[in-house]
């Protein structure tokens, strides 16, 4: 199937929960990496930035969680040294309109509380004592 997807939200709801999943899955295993990461560190950085959507904590209509991912690369930071800047780069109901914030076309997050509330709540919890990875900057 070669479907027009040009953003997260379309590419989930073309694909289904199942396969959006699955191909998800094969995405996330593979684009970044611990060798990745030690790379980062041998070319003398200390620091990596990750940007992270408002559904990383759970599944939230056509999205798929990603948590573990940002567990994965706690673990590889801890290993190379490397301290993480975590980046919530998406919010319910887009926050810019272009794809980069899951949703083309598509700007409401401002505009409707239930959105603002959802995204101080994944903040939140990023930033509160249950969920604080030793490496995190800015906490």
């Amino acid at each position: 199937m070669r479907g027009s997807a040009q953003d997260e939200t379309y590419f989930c709801q073309e694909l289904g929960v199942d396969r959006a999943r699955e191909r998800l899955k094969t995405f996330r295993d593979t684009f970044i990496t611990r060798r990745d990461f030690a790379e980062i560190a041998d070319k003398g950085f200390n620091a990596v930035r990750i940007p992270v959507p408002f559904f990383l904590f759970e599944d939230i209509g056509p999205y798929v969680h990603c948590c573990e991912y940002l567990d994965k690369a706690f673990g590889w930071a801890e290993e190379t040294g490397l301290r993480i800047l975590i980046d919530l780069h998406t919010v319910p109901g887009g926050h810019n309109g272009t794809d980069n914030s899951g949703i083309m076309g598509i700007c409401l997050w401002s505009t409707r509380q239930d959105c603002v509330d959802y995204t101080l709540n994944v903040l939140e919890k990023l930033a509160g004592p249950l969920w604080r990875p030793q490496g995190a900057v800015g906490h």
